[in-house]
């Protein structure tokens, strides 16, 4: 096989990520690459503890001379968000992503979806770590977890109670100059509506309504950018056929998002009345003009597009649409707060994405992703979704609760790393706390790690523009080389 990375340096880093890029390995789909990288392991002799989710914890022994320098966690987790362009024929179950290079930028994207950078890189850099035995270390434990895309799922399941390590360097960061030392904590709020079908003869004619070129984004990252919900959005164009009076029922409903991917397109089928044809099409195209208007800074590349499709078979009840409608325009989302106690004014401090809608045979499901940075705010936000669940008659539950990480500006492990990057680079590395969750929250409370998260320069993440600096992932290496050696007692480095 011809690889599209194999001129890149270092080798053994980009060799490991055009491999795992192909392997399908979206949140739920693991189990391949999980076990690529327990075959991996295993030809090196090292243990290897797989459990029931595909979590992966593997041990390597120290460089000699190293053996009694505390044990350290090389930390990741194996899913990427899949997202692709509407024209993509990608299978994201079956195919391997399309990696290419883009000299003039100097970076790598995948054609027509999502990279997988995140945490691809890391992963890479880790497994390059792993099967290199001539780089001085400390015992080391190599985990790799499931499903951290879905809700820190593999981690909130994995059985941590065999882990050792005093120090854990996560690489599921976003920035190389910058180290996340601290984190919001999250969980999914999900509200369900019992709904019935029927056949409104009075309706007698079909629509299908469909909104995107929105930006969408990460929804931890990029909620401070204001962007556009498309899920929001289309509840807006739903209650302005209602406000003007035009009966109508929802049939379909599709958006082909992930939980904590703020939704960038949506599209929903609903029956009308034909004499109404006229007055529909006028008022999507007016709130269309306003909205273009109102977008033009965060989201110039809006669309919206009306079709007149064959009259649905069955459609929900009028009282099931109307909830549904008001749901979407009444539900909690986007940014709420700003996180004050930290020094960045562009850091979120609490916040809800209404990331996927669920139309199935007897409800219609909704998802929000709530995250805060204090455990409080994130149970006020998620009682506002409960209460207006119940006033609305629907039944929810919560799902994935992770803690927050806390910062600590006095840590041992953030001052080390602050070293080895000064030594490195000239420069002072920004310190960061995230809006985003990961998954140190949950390592820091169970194993009592200190903790660090750095990574590579990714750009557009959990989207089709997504990303990564060729340089900054050789550079990312490299300072996990430099940490690992200053941990390991020996410091030529």
């Amino acid at each position: 096989m011809e690889r599209v990375l194999g001129a890149l340096a270092p080798r053994d880093v980009f060799y490991y990520f055009e491999e795992l890029s192909g392997i399908p390995r979206g949140s739920g789909n693991e189990k391949a690459v999980s076990d690529y990288i327990a075959g991996l392991a295993k030809s090196r002799g090292l243990a290897v503890e797989q459990d029931t989710y595909n979590n992966l914890i593997i041990r390597k022994p120290a460089s000699p001379g190293c053996e009694d320098a505390p044990v350290v966690m090389l930390q990741n987790h194996m899913d990427m968000v899949c997202e692709k362009v509407p024209e993509s024929d990608l299978d994201f179950e079956q195919d391997g992503l399309r990696l290419a290079i883009d000299e003039q930028k100097g970076t790598i994207y995948a054609k027509g979806t999502s990279l997988g950078a995140d945490n691809g890189v890391g992963l890479a850099v880790a497994l390059a770590i792993m099967m290199d035995d001539d780089l001085v270390h400390p015992p080391l434990e190599i985990v790799c977890t499931v499903s951290e895309e879905a809700g820190l799922a593999g981690a909130v399941q994995m059985d941590m109670s065999s882990l050792r390590a005093k120090y854990m360097i996560n690489s599921d960061s976003y920035r190389f100059d910058m180290v996340q030392a601290g984190c919001a904590g999250c969980a999914y709020l999900i509200n369900e509506l019992p709904i019935q079908w029927t056949d409104p003869d009075e309706l007698d004619q079909g629509a299908e309504l469909t909104i995107g070129g929105l930006l969408g984004g990460h929804s931890g990252l990029d909620v401070c950018r204001q962007r556009t919900n498309a899920n929001k959005l289309m509840g807006r164009f739903l209650d302005t056929l209602r406000q003007a009076k035009i009966p109508f029922s929802l049939a379909d409903y599709r958006c082909f998002n992930k939980d904590n991917a703020i939704p960038r397109d949506a599209a929903c089928v609903f029956a009308l009345r034909a004499a109404d044809k006229g007055r529909t099409a006028q008022t999507v195209t007016d709130l269309f003009e306003a909205v273009k208007a109102e977008l033009a800074v965060t989201d110039p590349g809006v669309t919206c597009s009306l079709r007149w499709v064959e009259r649905p078979s069955r459609c929900l009840t009028g009282w099931d649409t109307d909830t549904a409608v008001r749901y979407l325009m009444l539900v909690p989302d986007g940014l709420f707060q700003k996180y004050h106690a930290y020094d960045d004014p562009d850091l979120g401090e609490s916040s809800a994405n209404l990331g996927r809608i669920i139309l199935e045979e007897d409800r219609l499901v909704f998802r929000s992703m709530v995250r805060a940075n204090y455990l409080s705010r994130k149970e006020e936000v998620i009682r506002k979704l409960e209460l207006l669940g119940d006033l609305l008659g629907m039944l929810h539950h919560r799902a994935s609760d992770a803690p927050p990480w806390p910062f600590d500006p006095e840590s041992p492990l953030l001052h080390l790393l602050l070293r080895c990057y000064r030594e490195m680079t000239g420069r002072e590395m920004e310190v960061s706390v995230a809006h985003g969750t990961c998954e140190c929250g949950l390592f820091k409370d169970r194993v009592g790690c200190e903790t660090v998260s750095i990574g590579a320069d990714i750009r557009y993440l959990h989207s089709p523009l997504e990303e990564v600096d060729i340089a900054s992932v050789g550079k990312l290496y490299e300072l996990n080389i430099r940490m690992l050696a200053a941990l390991a007692g020996r410091e030529g480095i």
